[in-house]
């Protein structure tokens, strides 16, 4: 599957703020995010493909409230996955002004903020997805969440009372 059966390049550019002479349409077409988005799908499970590839195939009308979710969750995860790989790069194609003669235009300088944005999603999306395939296929479960208590209890080196 092509990232286009996942989101548009539109989609992409949006979530990054960045227009179309910016990171053209040749540039998302590259075969590096069909296999990024491959890759970070197998990282969490192999049936997020095989179960969007099936759910894709359904008439959007006859798809069950848990599948419509999961797929709709897969696709925004798709999206800043790109998103979030091409932040690598922002700052090398995404003009900080344009001009046309006459008019121009000045970007913020606020990619920290664009990344962090990016990044908070990507995983709150991957927890979503990961929930949404549980609820979804039986076969899959999604992993327990950790806690971690960091505290820690010490005697005293030394004695109050007799300061020794």
């Amino acid at each position: 599957m092509t990232i286009l059966d996942y989101t548009s390049y539109d989609q992409v550019r949006a979530v990054l703020g960045v227009s179309s002479d910016e990171v053209t349409d040749a540039e998302l077409a590259l075969p590096v995010w069909e296999m990024t988005l491959n890759e970070k799908f197998s990282d969490i499970s192999s049936l997020i493909a095989t179960n969007y590839a099936t759910i894709a195939a359904l008439s959007s009308g006859s798809r069950t409230p848990v599948q419509v979710k999961f797929f709709e969750t897969v696709k925004l995860y798709a999206t800043y996955l790109i998103a979030q790989d091409l932040l690598v790069a922002l700052p090398m194609f995404g003009f900080q002004s344009i001009t046309d003669g006459k008019a121009s235009q000045q970007r913020f300088d606020r990619w920290e903020d664009i990344k962090t944005g990016i990044e908070k999603n990507v995983n709150v999306l991957k927890g979503k997805v990961r929930l949404t395939l549980a609820a979804l296929d039986a076969s899959y479960s999604a992993p327990a969440a950790v806690s971690r208590v960091f505290m820690a209890s010490t005697g005293l080196a030394v004695d109050p009372v007799t300061n020794s």
